[in-house]
């Protein structure tokens, strides 16, 4: 492997045998050659071994591979930040891959401005049928385009991008001696909760508007594990814990107030709605006093008056007639 990797591409597998080929493909294919796939098998029971040791065997300059216990995609990812040695750090599911100007325009922003977190758009690729929400909801609000900015000066930023890994490009020396800028082991929105924390220790972000990003949704997508919603109250906690004991939990309230309204309550909303668990309204419940004890006004924060109507008619009923989901979940 050449010393003077640029960028770390790191490529957690688990059970990934029918997408794999396509999303490393996608990533050799590229013109930039200054990267290196890091590839960490978290002990999967399909053919996903053969097909990564096929590709270590034909792209040694570019690929090593890793094996270990089944953790998560958390774990996963840590190991392969350990592993890797790129100046800077990205991650690519294994199920999406790579639009073929990726590397152009990241080797471009980062040679133009010296970023310690790029942050890029993507595209949502369905192999199943949108639901009305996916078709209406606006997934970026972001702006401010190719020009460096902080959370000092637009702290929107920590409330307007996704929580996504692979819509980050960061320098790796920022995870340096910081154990708790790693990922938990939250079975959900642990990205989230890692993304959240990092934006506390970059001084410089850019955000490209390209769509370099192929992030692949299918049927699977929408069985979400209703018995981990837990993790999000574990998440809260930690974020906010974190913000708190660095001095930045007021000076950033109100964006992680929203980030907050929109995971526990907006999002699981939906996905108690499609559930069958038969306990739906403790679990609101149980989520919405998990807001509050951080939060315990979020009816009004100022960033409400920007969301999509259904959004703040979610935030209401949420806050003023919360019994109203006894019969609407």
């Amino acid at each position: 492997m050449n010393n003077d990797i640029l960028l770390s591409l790191i490529v957690p597998v688990y059970n990934a045998e029918k997408t794999l080929s396509r999303c490393l493909d996608s990533i050799l294919s590229q013109q930039f050659k200054n990267f290196e796939i890091i590839i960490v098998n978290d002990s999967s029971n399909d053919g996903s071994q053969q097909i990564i040791d096929d590709y270590v065997q034909n792209h040694s300059t570019h690929i090593r591979s890793y094996s270990k216990e089944n953790g998560g995609p958390g774990d996963t990812r840590n190991y392969g930040i350990k592993k890797a040695t790129g100046k800077y750090v990205t991650f690519v599911d294994s199920d999406d891959y790579l639009d073929t100007s990726y590397f152009v325009v990241i080797q471009r922003t980062i040679d133009t401005h010296e970023p310690d977190l790029v942050i890029i758009d993507y595209k949502r690729v369905y192999n199943r049928k949108q639901s009305l929400l996916e078709r209406i909801h606006p997934f970026s609000s972001w702006k401010i385009y190719n020009e460096p900015v902080s959370i000092v000066s637009h702290p929107e930023v920590i409330c307007r991008t996704e929580g996504s890994p692979w819509m980050r490009i960061i320098k790796r020396d920022v995870f340096s001696n910081n154990e708790q800028l790693y990922f938990s082991n939250a079975k959900i929105a642990e990205d989230q909760e890692a993304s959240l924390k990092w934006f506390l220790h970059v001084n410089k972000i850019v955000f490209c508007n390209e769509k370099l990003y192929n992030y692949v949704i299918h049927s699977a997508s929408l069985n979400f594990a209703i018995n981990s919603i837990g993790d999000f109250l574990k998440v809260i906690d930690s974020v906010c814990s974190y913000y708190q004991h660095r001095g930045k939990f007021h000076l950033y309230y109100s964006e992680l107030e929203i980030v907050f309204i929109k995971q526990l309550l907006i999002s699981n909303i939906r996905r108690l709605n499609s559930s069958s668990t038969e306990n739906k309204y403790e679990i609101f419940q149980s989520l919405r006093e998990g807001l509050i004890k951080h939060f315990p006004e979020f009816n009004k924060n100022k960033y409400l008056k920007n969301e999509p109507i259904y959004v703040r008619i979610a935030v209401y009923l949420s806050w003023h007639v919360p019994g109203i989901f006894k019969y609407i979940l």
